[in-house]
């Protein structure tokens, strides 16, 4: 137990260090969440400064000013989107179930097209799926909730982590301790701060203001898992709140997890230096992104449904057709007998609708069998996984 100790004491040096404008290490012993030996456990965590102490004035560059332009205009091009179209929710549970792949993947979760587009949705998706739906539901007190750890999921409740979680980073296959983000007993108070900062009225930009969030809510890890879906969800309401959001979703999680390595590292930098800078100009790069492609998915969803519905126009049983595209848009890997079954139809008729929607190459069998075939609206799931 001697080194213990001697680490022990290693740590509380580094810890006057790297005490900085953005917090600083704690050691923690006995705390909640680690099995005790001896009484001598401990484990070192990060504790984030409350985001009332930055200074503003840090944020006024020019070359920023310029990114963000460009990210207005491209959010306007969203709000006109979906000013123009009827019925958007269809391409928003896509988007939803896009991120969920990216975050699946990201736990090295194997994802099969038939787990994520079908009506067979795997355990692991429907699990993802439930909290977009309950954010749909409950619009009016989604962030509050989210930010207190008072969400209720069906008939659990989402609250705050009780035990401990680490970060890791993956090294040739072999996950590495990275980061301890603050003991459970410690999420609260952070979590009460991140609230009032929230709701603080400040001068600085809004999509920086909302990266700060961001760098707090990932820092402080206040759920056990789906951290990265939690704040993706903040951020739109918080963006739309702002006046500066659409009623498309920005699956912004999507593209913390696939630029995860630079995440990382902007955070850590944050962490050994007190400066927000490098983690802001990540974060408007990651918002660029996501606004920008899912713009161009929106659009591509939208003309390969226009071009869907050009090709089926002069068939006798189009206005059947359009229905069943629809139901593609929410389903795009299907059997035959989930037509029958949707539309109240006679098996023989749902495969002669399929063969007709075949004929015009609108959807490709991708089962390679001869019973129980599994069709797939391709394009439309290529621009989804684009």
């Amino acid at each position: 137990m001697e080194d213990i100790d001697k680490y022990a004491c290693h740590d509380e040096a580094m810890q006057c260090m790297e005490k900085n404008n953005a917090g600083e290490y704690e050691i923690i012993r006995n705390a909640a969440g680690v099995q005790e030996a001896h009484s001598r456990l401990y484990y070192r965590t990060y504790m984030p400064a409350p985001l009332q102490h930055v200074d503003e004035q840090q944020f006024l560059i020019d070359e920023w000013g310029h990114r963000l332009n460009v990210i207005y205009r491209e959010i306007g091009k969203m709000q006109g989107l979906s000013f123009y179209e009827t019925d958007f929710k269809a391409r928003n549970r896509q988007l939803y179930k896009q991120e969920c792949i990216s975050v699946l993947e990201n736990n090295d979760i194997e994802i099969q097209l038939t787990d994520v587009f079908s009506i067979r949705l795997s355990e692991e998706i429907f699990k993802k799926k439930v909290l977009y739906e309950c954010m749909e539901e409950h619009q009016d007190r989604i962030c509050s909730n989210i930010l207190r750890g008072k969400f209720k999921i069906k008939h659990l409740n989402a609250t705050f982590r009780r035990n401990q979680i680490w970060e890791n980073s993956k090294f040739k296959k072999v996950s590495l301790l990275e980061y301890n983000p603050p003991a459970p007993e410690q999420v609260p108070e952070l979590m009460r701060d991140l609230e009032l900062y929230w709701n603080e009225a400040i001068r600085i930009d809004p999509v920086i203001k909302a990266g700060l969030l961001a760098y707090q809510f990932l820092t402080i890890m206040p759920y056990e898992q789906d951290n990265e879906i939690w704040i993706s969800i903040l951020l739109n309401f918080f963006l739309r709140q702002k006046g500066m959001g659409s009623d498309y979703y920005i699956p912004f999680a999507r593209y913390f997890v696939e630029q995860d390595a630079e995440r990382k590292s902007a955070m850590r930098q944050v962490r050994e230096s007190g400066d927000y800078s490098k983690w802001i100009s990540f974060f408007i790069h990651v918002v660029e992104m996501a606004v920008a492609k899912t713009n161009q998915a929106i659009m591509q969803l939208e003309q390969i449904h226009k071009n869907t519905l050009i090709s089926i126009e002069n068939e006798k049983q189009k206005s059947l057709l359009q229905e069943i595209s629809a139901f593609m848009e929410e389903n795009p890997v299907f059997v035959i007998h989930d037509i029958e079954q949707e539309f109240h139809t006679a098996y023989n008729t749902a495969a002669k609708l399929v063969a007709i929607l075949e004929k015009h190459d609108l959807i490709k069998e991708i089962s390679n069998k001869k019973r129980y075939r599994v069709y797939c609206y391709e394009r439309y799931i290529r621009e989804i996984l684009r």
